[in-house]
C-alpha cells in the first residue's frame, strides 16, 4: 500500500434526510413571511447544524485549509438562500394542488443535489483560500478574518508573542462551535436583547446588522475565549474596552453575545470557579 493510500481519510456519509425535511420545512416558513418579490429570503445563517457539521467534517477529511470550511459554508448559506427563494416563487406563485404536488418534488430534487452543491461550494472555497498563504482572500471576509485582524490589534497591548498563537488556536476552535450553534446563540441574543422569541421579517432585518457583523462576532468569540481561559477580571475589562475601540462596538453588546454563547455551549460555567474542558 502506497503512503498516499494511507493518508486517505473516508467522507463522512450524507444521511440527513430527516435533518433536510425539517429544515425545508423551516424555509417554507420563512419565505411565507417574506414579501415574494423581497431579495431577501433570510439575513440570518439559515444553513442547520447538521449541514455544517457535514461541511466541517468533509473538509477536515479532504485536508483543507482551515478557512476553507467556514467560507465554504457561507457560499453554501447565499447559495441555498437564493436558489430556494427562485424555486419557491416559480413553483407554488400559486397554491394549488398541482403546484403543491410539484413542490414535493422540487423539495426532493433539492434534498439530493445537495452533497454535490456542498462539495462545489467546498471547491470553490478551497479556490479562493490558497493553502499557507496570508495574501488577501478573492472570496471576501470569514471569521476567521476577524478573529485574525482582532487578535492582531490586540497583540500590542494585551497579549506577547508566547501567548500569542496559543490563543489564535483556541479562537479558531471556537469559531467552530460557533458556527455549529449558530441559530441557537442567535436565537437567545435576540431574546436577550428584546425579551421576545419568535422573530418577524421586519425584526430580521432590523437584527441582521448584529447578526451579520463578523466583527461582533469575532469580538464575543475572543471574549469568551479569554473567559473559558479564566483570565482574571481586571484583564478582561482591559479585553472588553480593547475589543469595543477595535470594533467600534458597545461593549455591553460584546459583552451579552459573549455571556450567550458561554451559557449555550457551556452551561456550567461560572466566573468564579476555573472551568475544566471535559470533552
Amino acid at each position: 500500500m502506497s503512503s498516499m493510500d494511507e493518508k486517505v481519510t473516508p467522507l463522512p456519509p450524507f444521511n440527513l434526510e430527516g435533518s433536510l425535511v425539517q429544515w425545508l420545512k423551516k424555509l417554507q416558513v420563512d419565505y411565507n413571511h417574506t414579501e415574494r418579490n423581497s431579495k431577501n429570503l433570510a439575513t440570518h445563517q439559515v444553513v442547520p447544524t447538521p449541514l455544517v457539521e457535514f461541511i466541517f467534517i468533509t473538509s477536515k477529511a479532504l485536508e483543507l485549509p482551515l478557512e476553507v470550511k467556514f467560507l465554504a459554508v457561507d457560499l453554501f448559506d447565499r447559495f441555498i438562500r437564493n436558489q430556494f427563494k427562485d424555486l419557491y416563487s416559480e413553483v407554488l406563485g400559486s397554491l394549488t394542488p398541482r403546484s403543491l404536488k410539484r413542490w414535493e418534488k422540487v423539495e426532493a430534487k433539492i434534498c439530493s443535489q445537495l452533497e454535490l452543491r456542498i462539495f462545489s461550494c467546498l471547491q470553490i472555497a478551497s479556490k479562493f483560500i490558497p493553502e499557507n498563504s496570508t495574501d488577501s482572500k478573492i472570496g471576501g471576509a470569514t471569521i476567521i478574518t476577524f478573529v485574525d485582524a482582532l487578535i492582531l490589534g490586540l497583540y500590542k497591548h494585551m497579549y506577547g508573542s508566547a501567548e500569542y498563537n496559543h490563543i489564535l488556536q483556541k479562537c479558531y476552535q471556537m469559531c467552530e462551535v460557533v458556527y455549529l450553534n449558530h441559530q441557537e446563540i442567535y436565537t437567545h441574543f435576540f431574546h436577550k436583547l428584546t425579551a421576545l422569541w419568535d422573530r418577524s421579517h421586519a425584526d430580521r432585518l432590523s437584527f441582521s446588522s448584529v447578526e451579520c457583523n463578523g466583527l461582533i462576532k469575532g469580538a464575543a468569540i475572543i471574549l469568551t475565549t479569554a473567559r473559558l481561559s479564566q483570565i482574571p477580571e481586571d484583564k478582561e475589562k482591559i479585553l472588553t474596552n480593547e475589543l469595543s475601540r477595535l470594533t467600534t462596538s458597545p461593549e455591553q453588546c460584546i459583552q451579552e453575545l459573549s455571556a450567550v454563547i458561554l451559557h449555550i455551549i457551556c452551561p456550567q460555567y461560572t466566573p468564579s470557579k476555573k472551568y475544566i474542558h471535559t470533552h
